[in-house]
């Protein structure tokens, strides 16, 4: 028996086949406008908090207008237009990280937002700062320094601000004498300061006993507890000094672990010294380490 297929049975195949098509892809879209719309974005338009999970992008902007970032923006991109009577002439690219206002004869397109993550687990958000204290207004999840070594940091572009934490390293014990306990080595250094930067400006990051960031920040090791190790300091505007070492316990670090309890413990994680060394041991300090904000 013979099969043949009519032109019409072509069509019409054909016309499914779209239509699965088109519906698949819709159904794509749909999928991914809800995974987007879980990260949802604000921006102070005239200071009234607008956000773009209910409002679609491109996003139009008049003379006199302000605009500055809101809850989870990093950035804005925006095209800007010259009016040119009942025209529009493109003129520049802004990348837009303040406040700033819509110049007079010109018009803004939003067309991006950029996304800023923020974690709650940063040690900046569970330090407590004195009154007054300089906290970054973008916290994204840090570039942490966790391991002894030097390493090269390059600021990212269109950065021009980052904050940083760093830790001394704790000092070391020393060896008791017989039964007796050796002395606990002093904590590390603390400390937290922003500067201004220049993007694309590589700085020398170093994790240790002493660490630091170039010649921005540092912090000091405690010291060693030959005789009771004295606690580090830090170059920061905002820094707490190392405790110091005793006879048995080692000291705090500056904003860190608590220090070894003795009896040949090691110091906590970062900047605890350690406690006193047993008779046949030594212990060692907990590490230094640095965090950078942008």
């Amino acid at each position: 028996m013979d099969f043949k297929i009519t032109n019409k049975q072509k069509m019409d195949s054909k016309k499914n086949y779209m239509k699965n098509y088109i519906f698949t892809l819709m159904a794509l879209f749909s999928c991914t406008i809800t995974v987007l719309g879980q990260n949802s974005s604000s921006l102070l338009i005239d200071n009234v908090s607008t956000v773009f999970s209910n409002v679609s992008l491109p996003y139009w902007l008049k003379s006199g207008q302000t605009l500055a970032l809101g809850t989870n923006s990093k950035s804005v991109s925006i095209l800007e237009f010259t009016v040119n009577g009942t025209a529009l002439e493109f003129s520049q690219v802004i990348s837009l990280t303040s406040v700033q206002t819509v110049p007079q004869n010109k018009v803004w397109k939003i067309e991006a937002i950029g996304q800023n993550t923020v974690t709650n687990s940063t040690s900046i958000l569970n330090s407590n700062f004195p009154p007054g204290s300089v906290l970054p207004t973008i916290l994204q999840s840090p570039r942490k320094f966790e391991v002894q070594g030097t390493f090269d940091w390059t600021v990212p572009s269109g950065i021009t601000s980052i904050c940083v934490e760093v830790w001394g390293g704790g000092g070391g014990s020393a060896y008791g004498y017989g039964l007796d306990n050796g002395f606990g080595g002093g904590g590390g250094g603390y400390g937290y300061q922003c500067f201004s930067v220049i993007p694309g400006t590589t700085y020398q990051v170093i994790v240790g006993g002493n660490s630091s960031v170039g010649t921005l920040i540092s912090a000091t090791a405690g010291g060693g507890g030959a005789s009771g190790g004295i606690g580090g300091t830090s170059s920061a505007t905002f820094s707490i000094n190392g405790g110091n070492g005793g006879t048995f316990g080692g000291g705090n670090g500056g904003n860190g672990s608590a220090g070894g309890s003795g009896s040949g413990s090691n110091g906590g994680i970062p900047g605890g010294g350690a406690g006193a060394g047993c008779g046949n041991c030594g212990t060692v300090g907990g590490r230094g380490q640095v965090y950078i904000y942008w």
